[in-house]
């Protein structure tokens, strides 16, 4: 896999986007649309296991099974971390 950006870089550019005025949550929507529609394209989804930690990448990952639910897909959702974050 080819790095484009470092997790700093992608942490900044999420937080200027957001500074911006786009909203995080549209963000998420955004993030969790475009790997829900790669799934469907390059994989077979069918059966489909969404391992989600606490912090925004949890929450794509979560609103990304919540897509493929929706679509048909069956997914499930583990949880790792810490569960109140």
């Amino acid at each position: 896999m080819k790095k484009i950006l470092t997790s700093e870089q992608m942490r900044m550019c999420d937080t200027l986007t957001i500074e911006s005025g786009v909203m995080s949550s549209r963000l998420m929507e955004k993030a969790a649309k475009a790997v829900a529609e790669v799934a469907v394209s390059s994989f077979d989804p069918t059966r489909t296991l969404a391992v989600c930690g606490g912090g925004n990448n949890g929450g794509d990952g979560v609103l990304t099974a919540l897509l493929l639910s929706r679509a048909g897909y069956s997914c499930d959702i583990y949880f790792v971390g810490d569960r109140d974050r």
